[in-house]
């Protein structure tokens, strides 16, 4: 017996510290490096679950401060999902890793466009134009 949802819902969060986005490298494959998130539980709240994953996977608390971008596809095998992406500006602390990552890096825009060294995968997880778009919306903000 089904549930009758449509689809999964993930929260993803791009958490800028000094000018930086954090990304977490997973322990599972795809091991891509990606910023913190995941699936929602059935009926939670949005915010409240990307409040949960990003300290389930890092130890650290968020500031939510705007949606960035939606994602709408199909992972293998799957359901298809909708993925609601948000810039964060994170509390203060290290970050402390989940069983889910095995590394961890702050990471600039440049190094990022740089490829060097290479976090981002050419053909799945996230792509600069994604980081692009959170850039730019984290610049409008009074850091």
């Amino acid at each position: 017996m089904t549930d009758g949802r449509t689809h999964r819902v993930a929260v993803i969060g791009y958490l800028v510290r000094d000018g930086r986005f954090l990304l977490l490298k997973r322990t599972t494959p795809p091991r891509v490096w990606a910023p913190p998130g995941g699936r929602l539980e059935p009926d939670e709240d949005p915010l409240a679950g990307l409040r949960r994953e990003v300290r389930e996977e890092t130890g650290l608390s968020v500031e939510i401060l705007a949606p960035v971008e939606t994602w709408f596809g199909r992972l293998t095998g799957e359901r298809p999902m909708l993925s609601v992406n948000y810039l964060c500006r994170p509390g203060e602390g290290a970050v402390r890793l989940s069983a889910e990552h095995d590394d961890w890096a702050w990471v600039s825009l440049a190094e990022l466009e740089s490829g060097t060294p290479p976090y981002l995968h050419p053909e799945i997880g996230f792509q600069l134009a994604n980081f692009r778009a959170a850039w730019r919306l984290h610049k409008a903000f009074p850091f």
